[in-house]
């Protein structure tokens, strides 16, 4: 028995390898032209879209923390018997959470594409209202002004979709965040007299910070490195491009593997440290805690 579980140990640590560090490796190779360096004449980190990569990050971000202000919004105008322990998750709740997150991405981009165009039936339907329907599938500026120039109706577009189908998940996860809080501290903090929105806002919210943050580096790691909504939405608009669609272009259309690997690399790294914040953070308000 013994020997079979060293055996399981050593094939796991195996698979773990061939899963997670070769292809890393691989990508480094790529990037710095080891493999195929003959091939090319860019060198490492020639000509890299450091723009998509800020592109993505700035709109996961963005993204991460609409969604997580909307959940903490519409639980807090819940009754505090809704958010408390022991209330399980109503079939609604659950129906409303999954139905979007379950329908195909490119189905809802699509819904979206045709009901945001131009000549679609929500502009025909402001027409009949005297109302003109913002140029929302294209980069052209929200403000005039050069300050605010990078804010395009694409972004505000992009935040909505994704927004709109992922912030029903967040909204029942952070609620089962709020259900694992002991009544015990509930009821000794109504006992103090606590005011249901200092219960909120101060014991709850504290209490719940963790889950907050795993939920954000999900929803940050998959927006990030989303591209369906995306390209359904706006195809290869250059001026909103992300970096998943870069990397495809270069690698695939234009066949500039180097720079490819070199872009899939920088994206990674954005995510490990994401990853590595989140989980620093954690382990420091664990440490602080014992």
């Amino acid at each position: 028995m013994t020997a079979l579980l060293f055996i399981l140990s050593h094939l796991s640590n195996s698979f773990v390898l061939l899963i997670g560090v070769l292809p890393l490796i691989l990508l480094i190779c790529l990037a710095n032209g080891i493999i195929i360096a003959p091939l090319q004449e860019s060198g490492p980190l020639h000509n890299l879209g450091w723009t998509s990569i800020w592109r993505s990050a700035a709109l996961a971000t963005a993204s991460a923390c609409i969604e997580i202000s909307i959940a903490t919004i519409v639980i807090r105008l819940l009754p505090e018997k809704r958010r408390s322990a022991g209330q399980p998750t109503t079939t609604v709740e659950f129906l409303i959470a999954a139905v979007p997150v379950a329908t195909p991405p490119v189905a809802l981009a699509l819904l979206w594409r045709l009901l945001l165009e131009a000549e679609g039936p929500l502009a025909t339907l402001l027409q009949t209202l005297g109302l003109n329907l913002p140029p929302l599938l294209s980069t052209k500026p929200i403000f005039t002004t050069e300050e605010f120039s990078i804010f395009n109706w694409a972004y505000l577009t992009l935040l909505f979709v994704d927004a709109w189908i992922w912030t029903p998940l967040v909204i029942v996860s952070l609620l089962i965040a709020f259900r694992r809080i002991p009544q015990t501290i509930i009821d000794a903090a109504k006992i103090d007299g606590a005011s249901e929105r200092s219960l909120f806002w101060s014991i709850q919210i504290p209490l719940t910070l963790d889950w907050l943050a795993w939920i954000w580096l999900f929803r940050f790691v998959d927006t990030f490195r989303a591209h369906d909504v995306h390209w359904v939405l706006f195809k290869t608009l250059t001026d909103i491009l992300p970096a998943p669609i870069d990397v495809y272009n270069r690698g695939v259309a234009l066949r500039q593997y180097e720079d490819a690997a070199q872009l899939a690399l920088a994206s990674t790294l954005v995510s490990g440290i994401a990853l590595a914040i989140v989980w620093a953070t954690y382990r420091a308000r664990n440490l602080s805690s014992s």
